[in-house]
């Protein structure tokens, strides 16, 4: 019973931990998604065109990867409480089991047979202090699981066999959500790349808009400077016709 309240104890510890993990995780994929989706709407307004926003399905396939790790992160969570309400229940029989069993341990023999009584050994609670805490552990669950019925047993090793699957399958998930977070990652700075270079191309496009605006007002003021030279010219043109009349 206590190896059992032990495992329930650093089960419960481990499922705290891995939820507050698979909550950090599922943080920063949504900081990540925020990110990206940012970036290209910056691109966007700053009128990139289609062809240079790049591969897009692969951040959307990537983001939607993060999501599917974090469903199944969720799975895992849901699947460990239900491991931890079995091993609550096998707790319970283990506790019933061995009060079943002490009960008839105590009851002395009413006929002095004239046998010796054998000499019992100490109780396993009352050891001596130089035992460390895991052979007493290793002790108390053998001794649990020998005087429990078969389907406690059962029952412990098949919650046993379930926490070592989805500790499994939990740390490969959470390999994929790290390996998920890099390529994030990875995508945001090669988008920040690309970023800078749209920016630069800006920039080089207004000073090109601009020069031609100023070649353009040059234009305009040489036209308006030899319209007025046209007029002064056609002015003595026709004076001079009206002084040849005259004469």
């Amino acid at each position: 019973r206590r190896s059992l309240e032990y495992d329930y104890l650093q089960l419960r510890d481990e499922n705290v931990h891995l939820k507050k993990h698979a909550r950090e995780q599922e943080e920063k994929a949504k900081k990540l998604a925020t990110r990206l989706s940012r970036v290209i709407n910056e691109k966007i307004k700053q009128g990139a065109a289609p062809s240079d926003l790049g591969p897009r399905r692969q951040m959307v396939e990537m983001e939607q990867k993060v999501e599917d790790l974090g469903d199944k992160v969720r799975v895992l969570e849901k699947q460990n409480m239900q491991l931890k309400g079995k091993l609550q229940v096998s707790r319970t029989l283990m506790a019933t089991a061995a009060q079943y069993h002490g009960s008839y341990a105590k009851v002395q023999p009413r006929v002095n047979s004239g046998l010796r009584r054998p000499v019992q050994k100490p109780h396993p609670f009352r050891a001596e202090p130089l035992r460390t805490a895991v052979s007493l552990q290793k002790k108390m669950a053998a001794s649990d699981l020998v005087h429990a019925p078969p389907y406690v047993v059962a029952l412990v090793k098949e919650a046993k066999e379930e926490i070592e699957k989805l500790e499994t399958l939990v740390e490969s998930q959470r390999l994929q959500l790290a390996e998920a977070s890099e390529q994030a990652r990875f995508r945001e700075a090669e988008l920040q790349t690309e970023l800078s270079e749209l920016k630069d191309q800006v920039n080089h496009g207004q000073v090109r808009y601009i020069q031609g605006n100023v070649d353009i007002l040059g234009l305009r003021r040489d036209a308006e400077h030899y319209a007025l030279r046209e007029s002064a010219l056609k002015s003595e043109l026709e004076a001079l016709d009206k002084f040849v009349m005259n004469d």
